[in-house]
């Protein structure tokens, strides 16, 4: 019927979000979750000194994968790579 798929295991997480009173579903600050951001940049970037240790990575959370590849690519001409 042109309808996507929803897997059994997303309805069980949507479930457990809306029954529990104490979820916090609130927007995120404008930067994304703080912690989400630091962990990224060592899953991304490694926990060895560099650039990373140095602040000289930013780095923010977007909504959905295409909306933070449209956000990326947006930003790719300003940025300088020299890591």
């Amino acid at each position: 019927e042109l309808k996507p798929l929803v897997l059994n295991v997303v309805r069980k997480a949507e479930r457990l979000v809306v029954d529990d009173p104490t979820m916090d579903k609130e927007y995120q600050a404008i930067g994304g979750n703080a912690n989400f951001c630091k962990l990224s940049q060592r899953l991304a970037f490694g926990d060895a000194g560099g650039a990373v240790a140095e602040g000289r990575i930013a780095t923010l959370q977007c909504l959905s994968g295409t909306g933070s590849l449209r956000v990326g690519s947006s930003l790719s001409p300003s940025v300088k790579f020299g890591l």
